[in-house]
């Protein structure tokens, strides 16, 4: 294929070569690094046909991400004839890679290669031949896959593992072991810190031996290790396998006499989720239980109401702008070091805020605990990927929507009983425990970062971060300030909005390492869970807009009343987590993301048709349904969106979910209650009547809103189907 056919493809869009010329780079360093065969980087350019198919294969990936799926299979294919390396221009790719000797090598559509892995010649990464959409394997950072050896099915190869010469590996692989045989079984653990990928060693040391043939050095480090570091296979930790080993006879028992390890395989897990939940648990209770001591703090600082709103304002404030750039940073940095950091941070703003003497020094420390706030957020659903099991990610998820619902359903309670007995200041001293005790339960539950001494450090965007957290302060300004009327200031705010919203664009496509990645936005099943979330989360802030006017002035209902109503939504939405993410395990993300959907649709119409008459059962049943759709959305699109992000994204992910899901409550606030004025007139003087058209209406722009959301979530689900192509590598 000549080079004027394939010139023109790639120079249409500049922004994809950085990248690409990054990963030659890094890929030309590994081979100079690992391959003794070669004297310098000339020699791979202009002789190793590894090095020539793998660069084949990043055009054909470009050109697959494009859209352009014809060109790039043409790619593939005539790479493969020429190369004897069959890569599907699907395939992800990392940076680092070195394809040594390189004949024989297949790598399947839905296949993941992280960085700084070496694979040997006749490597097959494919399917079983039973499966559809994401079949293939995934092969984590710093492995060594040797020659002829065959990874098949959607599994995981865990991060610094070996595969051995000749083994056929069915299952997924924990982090720092070397699987060999057919089928493959763990054979040694090793806990160096040089990955076997840049090591390259193809034999099996011998290693000083016990009476049974185990190192005792390699327990003795493993027994050090916390419970959720050590390396599994097949549901049993190594701990109770060298154990076992260690004080059984050479003849093996029966299996009906075998202990079972039901019980360690999942303490880990549970102690993991615990530690996430708490994690989840503290922002949202930061969040509902200042509300409550406004009040309190507006006498005892002797401020006015609209500057004391600026509590609540700073801390919603710095989550939004910041979220997003700390989940990057947790996938830079380490996530369990930055997670430690964040619940420190935030148990030192607590501190902080109940000393504060003045209203704009508690102001600026509420600012500080939304940053350990936005940390927490951002990273406890990127953890559930490497602590939970992909079956129980639903579960995990769902889990971590009811604890954002106790928080927020417990805060109002809670601050209330605290104030009445030690004053506005206990409001936040309660945090401290928490947060100290969180952080026991991450130190020794959560696995701890790791990075070895050949790990590149990537380059961390500063003026995207810079931009994006002006442009998103500017938008939440602009939604919130005003008290619901839209004036000059509103105005001046989401254009300046816009206009940060254009430069951050062209600011990420030059950037060589942008914090956003906008060409992953393309992506079907990442752009349509962003878009659902947030116009699900708008539909969902105008029940707390609407409720409290609708309930007191169209039903005419007390204050005690009212707020008992009020609380049915937060209670349903506290019980239904759990059960919502076993059913998305059980039927899917797909299906049950689809079932939310329709829900939450029938519950707008009804409450959009609700006649007066029916009174608070009327109101109650609706909504109920209304939030029980949306924790059940919630947890499939959560588990959607992050199932198959790569292990260096899910920090970036996680937060930009939690980004589309603010917006869609800060957007809420304004339109909704804005559609809501429009329909009620003058709210001040309203009649019972002109709240229930206010209701009906609000409820119209919510039925149309959630349609859409559907209309995208089943584009999205049409769009991510693989294409049926002519013939599939692998």
């Amino acid at each position: 294929m000549r080079p004027a056919v394939l010139r023109p493809l790639f120079e249409d869009n500049p922004s994809t070569q950085p990248p690409i010329l990054a990963s030659i780079t890094a890929d030309l360093a590994a081979i100079a690094q690992r391959d003794p065969a070669c004297p310098d980087s000339l020699h791979a350019r202009l002789n190793l046909k590894g090095f020539h198919a793998l660069q084949t294969c990043r055009m054909a990936h470009h050109l697959w991400t494009a859209g352009r799926s014809e060109a790039a299979f043409a790619l593939s294919s005539h790479a493969a004839g020429i190369f004897g390396i069959d890569i599907h221009p699907a395939a992800r790719i990392g940076a680092g890679i070195m394809l040594d000797q390189g004949s024989g090598i297949v790598i399947g559509e839905t296949a993941a290669v992280d960085d700084n892995v070496s694979i040997l010649q006749n490597v097959t990464l494919g399917g079983t031949g039973k499966e559809h959409g994401d079949r293939h394997p995934k092969t984590r950072s710093g492995v060594m896959l040797g020659a002829g050896a065959n990874i098949l099915g959607n599994i995981e190869i865990g991060t610094m593992s070996k595969a051995a010469a000749g083994s056929v590996i069915l299952q997924d692989v924990p982090a720092h072991c070397t699987v060999a045989g057919i089928p493959g079984r763990i054979v040694r653990c090793h806990l160096a810190d040089s990955p076997p990928a840049f090591e390259m060693g193809q034999m099996l040391q011998r290693r000083p031996r016990t009476r049974h043939g185990v190192k005792r050095n390699n327990i003795v480090q493993m027994m050090r290790l916390p419970p959720c570091q050590i390396p599994r296979y097949h549901g049993i930790t190594l701990i109770g396998w060298t154990s076992h080993l260690m004080n059984s006879p050479s003849k093996p028992l029966p299996p009906s006499q075998q202990a079972t390890p039901a019980g360690t395989a999942t303490m880990p897990v549970r102690g993991a989720l615990a530690s996430l939940s708490l994690s989840m648990l503290l922002p949202a209770l930061g969040t509902s239980i200042a509300n409550v001591a406004l009040p309190d703090m507006a006498r005892a600082l002797h401020a006015p109401f609209q500057d004391v709103q600026w509590i609540v304002l700073a801390y919603l404030l710095a989550i939004t702008a910041l979220i997003v750039s700390v989940g990057r940073l947790g996938d830079m940095l380490g996530r369990r070091r930055l997670l430690l950091a964040g619940i420190a941070l935030f148990a030192a703003a607590s501190i902080l805020c109940a000393l504060a003497p003045t209203l704009w020094l508690l102001v600026a420390a509420r600012a500080l605990q939304g940053l350990g706030a936005s940390v927490m957020m951002a990273l406890t659903m990127a953890f559930v990927g490497s602590t939970v099991p992909k079956a129980q990610t639903g579960s995990a998820m769902g889990l971590l929507g009811t604890m954002s619902a106790v928080g927020t359903t417990l805060g109002p309670a809670l601050g209330g009983l605290l104030i009445a007995r030690f004053g506005w200041q206990s409001i936040f001293l309660v945090n401290v425990p928490l947060a100290g005790v969180a952080l026991l339960m991450v130190w020794r539950f959560l696995p701890a970062d790791r990075g070895g001494a050949h790990a590149r450090r990537p380059v961390f965007d500063h003026r995207g971060t810079l931009l994006l957290a002006l442009t998103l302060a500017a938008y939440a300004l602009a939604m919130t300030l005003g008290r619901g009327h839209f004036g000059m200031r509103n105005a001046a705010l989401l254009l300046a909005a816009c206009v940060g919203g254009a430069l951050f664009v062209r600011v990420e496509l030059k950037a060589p390492a942008p914090l956003i990645r906008l060409a992953m936005l393309r992506a079907p099943v990442l752009s349509a869970g962003l878009a659902t979330s947030m116009l699900v989360s708008t539909v969902m802030m105008s029940t707390l807009v609407v409720g409290p006017f609708y309930l007191a002035r169209g039903l005419g209902l007390g204050t005690a009343v009212t707020g008992m109503v009020l609380a049915a939504g937060p209670l349903v939405a506290a019980f239904c987590g759990v059960p919502s993410g076993w059913l998305v395990d059980r039927y899917g993300a797909q299906r049950m993301g689809g079932a939310g959907l329709c829900g939450a649709a029938a519950a707008c119409l009804v409450l959009s048709l609700l006649p007066a008459s029916l009174g608070i059962p009327g109101y109650v049943a609706p909504i109920m349904l209304l939030t029980a759709s949306y924790a059940l959305f919630q947890a499939a699109n959560n588990t959607a969106v992050m199932g198959d992000i790569v292990p260096d994204q899910r920090g970036l992910i996680s937060g930009m979910l939690n980004l589309s899901r603010n917006l869609g409550l800060v957007t809420g606030a304004s339109v909704m209650g804005a559609v809501f004025a429009a329909g009620a007139g003058d709210i001040a003087g309203a009649r019972p009547a002109a709240m229930i058209r206010g209701m009906h209406a609000t409820f119209a722009v919510a039925s149309a809103l959630i349609l859409a959301a559907l209309a995208i979530f089943a584009l999205g689900r049409a769009l991510a189907k693989p294409p049926t192509p002519s013939g599939d590598p692998a």
